[in-house]
Formats: C-alpha cells, structure tokens, sequence
C-alpha cells in the first residue's frame, strides 16, 4: 500500500480500437511516470 489516496486511469473498451485515443492513453501514462509524485 502507498499509505495515501491514489487515482487508477482506465481506457473504457469502446476506445480500443481508436488508434489516437489509444496512444494518447499510453503516452499520458508514460509522461505520468516520469513524475515524481506519482508512482509507477
């Protein structure tokens, strides 16, 4: 447990197959990992 409040993103099956929706997905959940408050 991190011991504080945490936020999950998830990609509702409708958008799976929208190539940019998908990929701005992926990259919003890669800038967030470089973000030191936030937890891989």
């Amino acid at each position: 447990m991190l011991g504080r409040r945490a936020a999950i993103k998830v990609l509702h099956s409708t958008f799976l197959h929208d190539a940019a929706i998908v990929t701005r997905f992926f990259n919003e959940a890669h800038a967030a990992t470089d973000d030191p408050c936030c937890a891989p």
